[in-house]
């Protein structure tokens, strides 16, 4: 692997992904990152970039093992979608509910957890505009 691709986060974690969501998977930040420069209004386009950032901190563990269920149900996802390796619609749906399940899992994760992850948000992420619920422009 090249020096320059280690450098380059692609998925994890992220502060602010998203304008209303503290901490969030991001499949690949070179696609995002895109995404904001081209499609967010031009004042607010610094800021979300200056902010969406990998986190680097230790989580609690419940929450590193939901993301892991997550993943692994969206790669199951996209053999049997993508690839068509499925036998029955019954059996894409299955894979889909597993998948919305398991993103549940993280959510109730984060919730359990949330003292200390806007604990370490704070610390990653100093003057930030984040108000508890959005991001302030």
């Amino acid at each position: 692997m090249l020096e320059e691709e280690k450098e380059k986060p692609i998925a994890g974690l992220y502060w602010h992904c998203h304008h209303d969501v503290l901490m969030e998977w991001c499949y690949n930040y070179e696609e995002r990152v895109e995404f904001i420069r081209a499609r967010k209004p031009e004042k607010e386009v610094e800021e979300r970039l200056r902010l969406f950032k990998k986190v680097k901190g230790k989580l609690a563990t419940e929450i590193v093992e939901a993301v892991d269920k997550v993943i692994e149900a969206r790669d199951n996802v996209k053999v049997i979608e993508i690839e068509g390796k499925y036998s029955t619609v019954k059996e894409l749906g299955e894979a889909w509910d597993k998948y919305f399940e398991a993103w549940k899992k993280v959510d109730d994760m984060i919730e359990k957890h949330r003292d200390e992850i806007e604990a370490l948000h704070s610390q990653e992420c100093p003057n930030c505009s984040w108000n508890g619920k959005t991001l302030v422009f």
